[in-house]
């Protein structure tokens, strides 16, 4: 695929990107983050990844003026016929926009993006064996019996 076929193809996103920073993060709405689409998806930890957030490196800002990066499979986005839904594709950006915070540098009081990990992590057997067994877990538990699969959610 050709830079400019690239280049595109995110282009195509960056309108969803915006609505989503928009409604749900108006704190990175002074940043720039790029999608990037690579060629397939790619492993870690033996999981599929369709996409993933990365913070822009100080030489990344100076030069091109990137506070951060989301690095989408075209492979999967972009399958014809389509593998994801628009609800499973908006689902993953906002994912991945949740990975940034914003963090004010030591040098010149400059505010710059920061790559965050997930708010919970584990595994689920230890789940089923053990329940609910910390404060996070707790307040996840809560918000899942709320929530609708992505299937009965209302538009």
């Amino acid at each position: 695929m050709a830079v400019y076929e690239i280049m595109f193809a995110a282009e195509k996103l960056e309108d969803q990107i915006g609505v989503l920073i928009d409604k749900h993060y108006p704190h990175l709405q002074d940043f720039t983050i790029r999608l990037i689409m690579a060629p397939k998806a790619w492993k870690r930890s033996g999981r599929v990844v369709l996409a993933q957030a990365r913070a822009g490196s100080v030489r990344e800002r100076v030069l091109f003026g990137v506070h951060g990066w989301i690095e989408i499979a075209e492979d999967i986005w972009e399958a014809d016929p389509p593998v994801l839904s628009l609800e499973l594709q908006e689902a993953i950006l906002d994912h991945e926009l949740s990975h940034f915070e914003v963090k004010e540098t030591l040098v010149e009081d400059v505010l710059r993006l920061a790559t965050v990990p997930h708010d919970i992590e584990d595994f689920l057997g230890v789940i089923q064996r053990h329940g609910l067994y910390r404060e996070e877990l707790q307040a996840l538990g809560v918000v899942v019996q709320g929530a609708l699969p992505l299937e009965e959610k209302p538009a």
